[in-house]
């Protein structure tokens, strides 16, 4: 994306109150937030505006049918969006239509329980946790998920990155790259906000020097807490 910029244009899909685009927005990057919410995306705006950022460009849309032109955009991302689709594979076929050829997918995926994947540093930092979303998972069961949609507790699957990888291709990437691997390997500390400053986000800017200095380098499955779908729409796509 740094070859195209600045004239990318830049997607957040289900971008919620902003706070990822105000990072590229301020660096100059053309963004377009598209929400379901409107009350999302004024105070998204909002946000913007205490920054100091220009006021971005908004649309009320469904992810899956956001109605905005094909090929329009270089790089479509979001956080924590996919996991709350029983069927996200509507959403993947979107961002394919949304995107030129050569454009850049980046979504990261918050799983309903991401134990198995973050139980090192939930150990370690925050060890109730697992026995809560547990019992919080077999509540689901028992009473069913709509018994349950709270504020807190509003729908996420937990799907395979392997099959993730499977819907992407079968959305248009194929003859091109995509990848679903593990993501953020830090969990997020309750216990302590001292802890979080000077334990936590020290061994997170340790880890990302290391990256940038070793690419290759991915996080372990056991102390990934998200999961990263990258992908590349193909040069040679066919128009939708």
């Amino acid at each position: 994306m740094g070859e195209r910029a600045p004239m990318a244009k830049y997607l957040e899909l289900g971008s919620g109150r902003g706070t990822t685009s105000m990072y590229l927005a301020n660096r100059g990057c053309d963004v377009t937030l598209a929400d379901l919410s409107g009350e999302a995306l004024k105070q998204a705006e909002a946000n913007f505006q205490r920054e100091g950022l220009e006021r971005p460009k908004t649309v009320v849309a469904d992810a899956r049918d956001s109605g905005l032109p094909p090929r329009t955009f270089d790089c479509i991302y979001n956080i924590g969006l996919l996991e709350h689709f029983e069927d996200p594979r509507p959403v993947l076929r979107e961002t394919v239509r949304l995107l030129r050829p050569g454009g850049l997918g980046f979504m990261v995926i918050v799983p309903e329980i991401p134990n198995h994947r973050s139980w090192l540093p939930q150990l370690l930092f925050c060890p109730w946790r697992p026995f809560v979303d547990e019992s919080r998972r077999w509540a689901r069961r028992l009473l069913g998920r709509g018994q349950l949609q709270t504020a807190s507790t509003i729908l996420r699957t937990s799907y395979q990155r392997q099959q993730y990888e499977t819907w992407m291709r079968e959305a248009g990437t194929a003859g091109d790259w995509c990848s679903c691997s593990p993501y953020n390997p830090y969990h997020r500390v309750y216990m302590s906000e001292l802890l979080e400053r000077w334990v936590l986000v020290p061994c997170y800017t340790a880890h990302h020097r290391l990256h940038q200095r070793h690419p290759r380098m991915r996080t372990w499955n056991s102390v990934a807490q998200c999961d990263l779908l990258l992908y590349r729409k193909s040069e040679d796509s066919p128009p939708e």
